[in-house]
């Protein structure tokens, strides 16, 4: 790794505003004297913001600032971070190291960075965590009721809300930035759509064009401190996340640091974003994942079975980049992501719908047999992508090998070859990907909703 030689001196945390009226939220940053400026709009109901919540909202807003700016530190990796907006503690600021340096685990990865003790959060308040959460709140507001569900367009989020829908409890549906995919999904689902737009700064985009250090930010914390400022805003209770417990497995590791591209959907983050809300917030939204105890082939044995959605979902990032306008195909068929649902959903829906689905056969493809050997963990690496763990690929293919559908694929002809004939745990392999794990941090009112769901 390389040591981090950074060509600016400060990273600032200049300022944050609110719009009560139009929503609008600008978040100020600055890389020395250059500054920048993320705008996000909020929605705001049609009564106003609600009363007694102004000094929650405010810390809210301050977290929302402090998530946002990991895009933009990134660029150039001062090595002194000044916060302007507001004052963090000893337990803040490390927090915040935390996430920084375990959200950008990928990135420094792949930039060949030292990443070792590198972020260091001012410590600007003296107080403690017991002093923090009682200065100057409200009486928390008993009034809060129903929940949203942050919507991506993959099958994830549609298997929580069918959850949700079956046991009769009522949600809408959260949508970060603008992309024309999600909303053909959301249309699908049904219901209320709160959205919040997010408008990068264009400097950054052409820092990044520019050859400035670039790569994956952990983006599902930011989501949530979005979400939960939605919610609050709209007197929602609680934000229903669709994380699977396969997220908490890393890709690789650097001198006992877990490098995991899913950091900020693990169960580690998740509980780390509820304790600092409810320490430095504090609010009464709950922000949770309603899917942990699932893996990734549970996800997809129920999304199959329910069948409602295939016309209309994509899990591949190709088509959910910035500008919002949605590729031609719903599926490139070139990323791990494209091969890896196709293998998990190969299990259980049938060879000629699957074809339908992606416009192509996977398993045909010869080109593609390095990324399944990646997959499955007879590669180099897991693929810095959202996919599931080793043993569950391997247990999806052992599926598909059962449903005898695809003898001519040279993918198929491999799997049997090199893994099934050496593998005599196919059959516990599969009963524990479809076994709940117990490991979760929702409220027990939804755990018991999820484990009594088949």
């Amino acid at each position: 790794m390389q040591k981090i030689i950074s060509p600016a001196k400060q990273f600032i945390f200049t300022s944050y505003s609110f719009d009560r009226v139009s929503g609008e939220v600008l978040l100020k940053y600055g890389i020395d004297d250059e500054e920048f400026v993320e705008r996000l709009v909020f929605p705001i109901p049609t009564t106003g913001i609600p009363e007694g919540i102004d000094g929650t909202l405010d810390r809210a807003l301050l977290t929302l600032h402090l998530i946002a700016g990991v895009s933009y530190y990134k660029a150039k990796l001062p090595p002194e971070i000044v916060v302007e907006s507001g004052k963090l503690s000893v337990e803040q600021a490390a927090s915040w190291n935390k996430l920084y340096m375990l959200g950008l685990g990928e990135f420094f990865f792949r930039n060949d960075l030292d990443f070792r003790e590198y972020v260091k959060f001012p410590i600007t308040d003296e107080r403690s965590f017991a002093i923090a959460q009682d200065d100057g709140n409200e009486k928390k507001s008993s009034k809060l009721s129903g929940a949203i569900v942050p919507i991506g367009g993959g099958k994830d989020s549609l298997v929580a809300i069918e959850i949700l829908k079956s046991a009769n409890i009522p949600f809408d549906l959260f949508m970060f930035g603008n992309h024309s995919r999600i909303r053909e999904v959301a249309a699908e689902v049904g219901g209320k759509l709160f959205s919040v737009s997010r408008t990068i700064d264009p400097k950054l985009i052409e820092l990044n064009k520019a050859g400035a250090w670039n790569g994956h930010v952990p983006i599902t914390a930011y989501v949530g401190v979005a979400a939960s400022i939605a919610a609050m805003l709209n007197g929602r209770r609680d934000v229903i996340f669709a994380n699977e417990r396969s997220a908490n497995s890393g890709n690789t590791e650097v001198d006992g640091v877990v490098i995991n591209h899913q950091y900020s959907k693990s169960i580690e983050a998740e509980r780390d974003l509820q304790n600092y809300l409810s320490a430095f917030v504090p609010q009464d939204v709950r922000v949770f994942s309603l899917l942990r105890p699932l893996s990734e082939l549970d996800i997809a044995r129920r999304f199959a079975a329910n069948g409602k959605y295939f016309g209309v979902f994509s899990s591949c990032n190709t088509n959910f980049k910035q500008g919002g306008v949605p590729t031609v195909t719903r599926w490139c068929g070139k990323c791990p992501k494209c091969a890896f649902v196709f293998v998990m959903l190969g299990a259980f829906i049938p060879r000629r719908k699957m074809v339908e689905m992606f416009s192509e056969d996977l398993l045909l493809r010869s080109d593609l047999l390095a990324m399944y050997k990646d997959l499955t963990g007879y590669g180099v690496m897991k693929p810095f992508e959202c996919v599931g763990e080793f043993e569950e690929v391997i247990a999806a293919f052992a599926l598909i090998h059962g449903r005898g559908e695809y003898e001519d694929s040279p993918i198929m002809k491999w799997f049997e070859a090199e893994v099934m004939s050496s593998r005599k745990d196919i059959d516990a392999l599969i009963d524990r990907a479809l076994t709940l794990s117990k490991e979760h941090s929702m409220p027990e009112e939804y755990a018991q909703l999820v484990y009594a769901s088949r």
